[in-house]
């Protein structure tokens, strides 16, 4: 961020050992904020207006498919990558995804990648 902040990363995915590895890998360079279900993801989205969401597609409570849709509602040029084990495409999810079992080195470019778009 040009005013010496950290960039805002909200990581929504429901398994919290997962939560805490990105929170260790992020947390020098950005703003780390949490969210363990769907529903969670688009509160804290209106709350924080973070500049990336790493959604988890498959979470409890709302799906992080729905939570996408939503969170486009709110802000069309919202930037968000979602990762999952599933087979969903990016022409399902209307975003970019990524397959889970990534290694750090290509977690971090891709959070890089997306936040200079």
């Amino acid at each position: 961020m040009s005013d010496g902040s950290k960039a805002k990363v909200l990581v929504a995915e429901d398994y919290k050992p997962l939560v805490e590895l990105y929170n260790v890998w992020l947390k020098d360079q950005y703003e780390v904020i949490p969210a363990y279900n769907g529903q969670e993801a688009v509160d804290k989205f209106k709350e924080h207006r973070p500049d990336l969401v790493i959604m988890d597609v498959r979470m409890p409570v709302k799906g992080g498919d729905e939570a996408i849709k939503e969170i486009f509602e709110i802000d069309p040029e919202a930037r968000i990558v979602a990762i999952t084990a599933y087979p969903y495409t990016e022409e399902e999810l209307g975003v970019e995804v990524v397959r889970k079992g990534f290694k750090k080195d290509e977690f971090l470019r891709l959070v890089e990648r997306k936040l200079k778009e």
